[in-house]
Protein backbone atom coordinates (compact mmCIF):
# COMPACT_ATOMS: atom_id res chain seq x y z
CA UNK A 1 0.00 0.00 0.00
CA UNK A 2 1.41 3.06 -1.01
CA UNK A 3 4.67 1.55 -1.67
CA UNK A 4 5.46 1.34 2.10
CA UNK A 5 7.54 -1.82 3.12
CA UNK A 6 7.11 -3.82 5.72
CA UNK A 7 9.67 -2.00 8.12
CA UNK A 8 7.71 -1.22 11.89
CA UNK A 9 7.52 2.48 10.32
CA UNK A 10 5.70 1.90 7.28
CA UNK A 11 3.42 -0.24 8.80
CA UNK A 12 2.92 2.20 11.03
CA UNK A 13 1.98 4.66 7.43
CA UNK A 14 -0.08 2.06 6.18
CA UNK A 15 -2.03 1.05 9.50
CA UNK A 16 -2.66 4.79 9.98
CA UNK A 17 -4.04 5.47 5.90
CA UNK A 18 -6.27 1.96 6.16
CA UNK A 19 -7.73 2.86 9.43
CA UNK A 20 -8.55 6.48 8.38
CA UNK A 21 -9.80 5.92 4.86
CA UNK A 22 -12.18 3.07 6.80
CA UNK A 23 -13.48 5.53 9.63
CA UNK A 24 -13.62 8.34 7.33
CA UNK A 25 -15.74 6.64 5.21
CA UNK A 26 -18.18 5.35 8.08
CA UNK A 27 -18.13 9.48 8.98
CA UNK A 28 -19.88 10.00 5.25
CA UNK A 29 -22.17 7.57 6.17
CA UNK A 30 -23.66 10.03 8.83
CA UNK A 31 -23.48 13.05 6.71
CA UNK A 32 -26.13 14.77 5.79
CA UNK A 33 -26.46 13.26 2.11
CA UNK A 34 -27.40 9.57 3.87
CA UNK A 35 -30.74 8.80 4.88
CA UNK A 36 -30.39 5.27 5.88
CA UNK A 37 -29.04 6.10 9.44
CA UNK A 38 -29.87 2.47 10.91
CA UNK A 39 -26.96 0.05 11.41
CA UNK A 40 -24.13 2.25 11.76
CA UNK A 41 -21.18 2.15 13.71
CA UNK A 42 -21.55 4.25 17.33
CA UNK A 43 -21.25 7.96 16.85
CA UNK A 44 -18.54 8.48 19.56
CA UNK A 45 -16.72 5.01 19.28
CA UNK A 46 -16.03 6.18 15.61
CA UNK A 47 -14.62 9.80 16.65
CA UNK A 48 -12.99 8.58 19.54
CA UNK A 49 -11.55 5.78 16.74
CA UNK A 50 -10.32 9.13 14.75
CA UNK A 51 -8.68 10.08 17.95
CA UNK A 52 -6.66 7.23 18.84
CA UNK A 53 -5.27 6.60 15.00
CA UNK A 54 -4.10 10.72 15.02
CA UNK A 55 -2.42 10.05 18.51
CA UNK A 56 -0.56 6.44 17.29
CA UNK A 57 0.63 8.41 14.09
CA UNK A 58 1.93 11.84 16.28
CA UNK A 59 0.86 12.27 19.67
CA UNK A 60 2.32 16.19 19.95
CA UNK A 61 1.53 17.25 17.07
CA UNK A 62 -2.24 15.86 16.94
CA UNK A 63 -3.16 17.67 20.02
CA UNK A 64 -4.85 20.67 18.03
CA UNK A 65 -6.39 18.82 15.43
CA UNK A 66 -8.15 16.63 17.96
CA UNK A 67 -9.21 19.52 20.23
CA UNK A 68 -10.51 21.11 17.37
CA UNK A 69 -12.60 17.39 16.62
CA UNK A 70 -13.56 17.04 20.86
CA UNK A 71 -15.14 20.57 20.42
CA UNK A 72 -16.88 19.53 16.80
CA UNK A 73 -18.21 15.99 18.98
CA UNK A 74 -19.13 18.45 21.89
CA UNK A 75 -21.94 20.67 20.52
CA UNK A 76 -25.25 20.27 20.97
CA UNK A 77 -26.45 19.56 17.42
CA UNK A 78 -27.67 16.41 15.60
CA UNK A 79 -25.10 13.58 14.79
CA UNK A 80 -25.87 14.66 11.16
CA UNK A 81 -24.49 18.14 11.49
CA UNK A 82 -21.97 16.91 13.44
CA UNK A 83 -20.64 14.52 10.59
CA UNK A 84 -20.69 16.98 7.99
CA UNK A 85 -18.40 19.90 10.14
CA UNK A 86 -15.85 16.68 11.43
CA UNK A 87 -15.94 16.11 7.35
CA UNK A 88 -15.24 19.94 6.48
CA UNK A 89 -13.02 20.19 9.31
CA UNK A 90 -10.88 16.96 8.68
CA UNK A 91 -10.58 17.98 4.98
CA UNK A 92 -9.65 21.75 6.27
CA UNK A 93 -6.75 20.77 9.07
CA UNK A 94 -5.44 17.13 8.13
CA UNK A 95 -3.47 17.85 5.20
CA UNK A 96 -1.27 20.36 7.37
CA UNK A 97 -0.93 17.79 10.01
CA UNK A 98 0.35 14.81 8.13
CA UNK A 99 3.04 17.90 6.65
CA UNK A 100 4.41 18.28 10.45
CA UNK A 101 3.60 14.31 11.50
CA UNK A 102 6.57 13.11 12.89
CA UNK A 103 8.80 15.75 12.42
CA UNK A 104 8.24 15.80 8.50
CA UNK A 105 8.62 12.52 8.06
CA UNK A 106 5.69 11.19 6.50
CA UNK A 107 5.54 13.87 4.46
CA UNK A 108 8.94 12.83 2.98
CA UNK A 109 8.30 9.58 2.67
CA UNK A 110 5.55 10.42 0.48
CA UNK A 111 6.81 12.60 -1.63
Amino acid sequence: MFGFSNSRTDRVYSHFFASMAYNIHILGDYMSGNTVMTGLYDFDKLVGQIVTELRRLDNKNSKQLIKGITAINKQNISTTQKADELMLYLKQNTPQFLQKARGGELKRRLV
